[in-house]
């Protein structure tokens, strides 16, 4: 069965969201000078990880470097050098996003319990030319996986909390203080 653009709910969300990435691959081994730059890989967020250490994890844009950061790959990843088989860096760029740019915090390790950082973002954030503003934010409240609930913060004129059947106007400095689980930022233009 196809999916109609026009009517499809899943084609709307893929447009609004899209987030298109692009992967370099470079050689390690000094000398070779073979490298790779395969197809765009497409995505509805991103995901950065918000590890354990510090009480605070800094701001959104330290996460979105760290998320780009370039990465040794070897056998072990299914990566080798097509020249000479060595291990190859991986640098992954941000090419392409929708109206609506996610932001899914990855704040459980393997067992499902719950890193409580904060992770500061900005009201305006500018990604390559394109611009965009806070619009909500997704908290987890609660130590696991297993357990918790989920509050939501909206930019509506005014900070809004919507916490199931009640929704209170709030601060922006209060949402700050949050351990954000998804952010959206909408585009600006």
């Amino acid at each position: 069965q196809t999916c109609d653009p026009q009517t499809c709910c899943a084609h709307k969300v893929k447009y609004m969201c899209a987030l298109s990435f692009q992967s370099q691959l470079t050689c390690t081994q000094p000398g070779c000078t073979w490298h790779s730059d395969p197809p765009s890989e497409f995505g509805l967020d991103l995901s950065p990880a918000v590890k354990s250490g510090s009480k605070t994890t800094g701001s959104l844009e330290t996460l979105l470097k760290a998320f780009q950061k370039p990465e040794l790959l070897t056998a072990r990843d299914s990566y080798t050098c097509g020249s000479c088989g060595s291990s190859v860096r991986r640098a992954l760029r941000l090419r392409r996003t929708g109206q609506v740019f996610l932001i899914h915090f990855i704040r459980f390790d393997d067992r499902g319990r719950k890193f409580t950082k904060q992770a500061h973002f900005p009201r305006e954030l500018l990604l390559g030319k394109v611009r965009y503003v806070f619009a909500a934010m997704v908290e987890h409240q609660g130590d696991t996986k297993q357990r918790g609930h989920y509050v939501t913060y909206v930019d509506a004129q005014n900070m809004l909390c919507c916490d199931d059947n009640e929704v209170v106007a709030t601060t922006r400095s209060h949402i700050q203080s949050k351990d954000a689980y998804i952010l959206a930022h909408v585009r600006a233009d």
